[in-house]
């Protein structure tokens, strides 16, 4: 028996239709408005919207969207209706894609880099429930900083500092070969 689409079922369905239809629309964006699951979403637009011809700039511009905000590469292939291999293909013979691409690559990096930043210095939330008994008696919401975030961010920023003191020695034997021997056998 098939599952029910969560997508035909959400209460702004048409808006929804809408939006995957014009092709152009982030599949994640959606996905974190509607709390709907991305996966959802393009098997919604897959088997329940007319197909269209959709460019290529289209497709890579959907592709490039996704990338960015989530950094997951099949994923965003997925989201843009492509293969893994036909991105790569992108990557190797477009200079365009491939310098879109890379900004796109660079945006993520400083977005994980604000987010690691917060967390060494403001910390993630940490919910503590205390119960007595089976009842619930407080829920206490703390915000810790996570040491190993700042630890990393220290020895990214200043190694000569806070980098690791670890010092690799190398010795090569060099042996002088006669090649008048070599040549005689």
């Amino acid at each position: 028996m098939h599952r029910r689409c969560t997508v035909c079922a959400y209460p702004r369905a048409d808006w929804l239709n809408q939006q995957l239809s014009q092709h152009a629309q982030n599949i994640l964006k959606l996905a974190r408005e509607t709390g709907l699951n991305r996966n959802a979403l393009a098997n919604h637009r897959k088997l329940h919207l007319p197909s269209g011809p959709y460019s290529e700039d289209e497709q890579k511009g959907e592709f490039l969207g996704a990338f960015k905000t989530s950094g997951d590469l099949k994923g965003s292939a997925e989201t843009a209706g492509v293969s893994r291999g036909r991105v790569q293909e992108w990557l190797e013979h477009d200079e365009a894609f491939s310098f879109r691409f890379n900004m796109a690559k660079a945006e993520l990096v400083e977005h994980l880099e604000v987010t690691a930043v917060e967390r060494a210095t403001v910390g993630g939330k940490f919910v503590r429930k205390v119960y007595r008994g089976e009842h619930l008696y407080e829920e206490v919401h703390e915000w810790r900083p996570s040491d190993a975030a700042l630890i990393k961010l220290l020895s990214s920023l200043k190694p000569e500092v806070y980098g690791e003191k670890i010092s690799v020695t190398q010795t090569s034997i060099v042996k002088a070969v006669d090649m008048n021997a070599w040549a005689e056998v």
